[in-house]
């Protein structure tokens, strides 16, 4: 799948971090410090929904919680990046 292209309007502070922080060596430019930023906020996500995946079955195994979160991060990969 080829990329998208989205624009985000941040606040200037924001910006002045971003620039920071790549100034510092923490990150190449701006988007890699987004798509990093995007990557982390699907890992929690995805953390809060098997959590709440959790509360609704009685019982859920460890493998099957596993699975689930491989099959939802190979989902978003392939569907931001592939």
């Amino acid at each position: 799948m080829p990329s998208k292209v989205s624009h985000v309007r941040l606040p200037e502070a924001e910006y002045k971090f971003i620039d920071e922080v790549i100034e510092n060596g923490y990150f190449t430019s701006r988007t890699d410090f987004i798509k990093s930023a995007i990557r982390l906020q699907i890992h929690e996500t995805s953390k809060r929904i098997l959590a709440d995946l959790k509360k609704k079955k009685k019982k859920i195994s460890h493998a099957e919680l596993l699975k689930s979160a491989k099959k939802s991060r190979k989902a978003v990969y392939k569907e931001i990046w592939s």
